[in-house]
């Protein structure tokens, strides 16, 4: 038997790996998510009750997600294995990941809300400033009398200044 040196049995798993595992899907929960702002990539483990595997996902990948991935949450991850020969780790590069506890639109749009929601846009409050341009774009339009008056009309159909519309003279 020939005395191989690190690096060369490092290619021979990373050749035979790589081969053998070119379509994968699998099942576990996100953690040591690491997102590079620069770059665009992410890094986590995938880990269920009794093991983990590290997965990468790269920027253009990463783009045609639907959801945020989010640490402590449940994926399935479709790829492939790869080999990283300098030390000799194996991990999956991710093509596709879909959140196993809801389906990836409805994520998309929880988070979505959610993110409103802390701008502030469901706030009953809060006056918006189409509002605002609205009612400054209404009060220019009625001082050209005859235009002002149709175009109020047709803004104003819910009759909420219908007593007023008529007192104008």
């Amino acid at each position: 038997m020939d005395v191989l040196s690190v690096s060369e049995i490092n290619a021979q798993i990373k050749a035979l790996l790589e081969a053998t595992f070119l379509q994968v899907r699998v099942q576990g929960e996100v953690s040591n998510l690491t997102i590079h702002k620069a770059s665009g990539h992410a890094y986590f483990s995938l880990k269920d009750s009794q093991s983990v595997i590290k997965c990468t996902l790269f920027r253009g990948n990463a783009s045609k997600l639907k959801f945020a991935l989010k640490e402590g949450q449940e994926v399935a991850v479709f790829g492939a294995i790869s080999v990283y020969p300098p030390r000799g780790d194996y991990q999956i590069n991710c093509f596709e990941i879909e959140p196993k506890d809801w389906g990836s639109l409805a994520l998309a749009l929880e988070q979505l809300k959610e993110k409103l929601r802390l701008k502030g846009y469901f706030d009953k409050k809060i006056n918006y400033p189409n509002q605002v341009f609205l009612n400054e774009w209404q009060s220019s339009l009625l001082k050209i009398q005859p235009l002002g008056r149709i175009c109020k009309r047709s803004l104003s159909n819910d009759g909420r200044c219908a007593n007023w519309f008529v007192s104008i003279p």
